[in-house]
């Protein structure tokens, strides 16, 4: 189960690295946004994994 996280992790990586390549014209603003919103949704996904991992014992 750890691969197929990691393996989501790295897919969703290089998807948001192609993405900001075509966004060249980004304002600060907007890449601090991103940024957020990217450790948002990280934070989330950890607290998930946690929770399952409880969920197991």
């Amino acid at each position: 189960m750890d691969t197929r996280f990691m393996r989501g992790l790295l897919v969703g990586g290089m998807i948001g690295a192609a993405v900001s390549m075509m966004m060249p014209q980004s304002t600060p603003r907007t890449r601090r946004r991103m940024q957020r919103t990217g450790r948002r949704i990280a934070g989330r996904a950890m607290n998930l994994m946690h929770d399952a991992k409880e969920m197991v014992r």
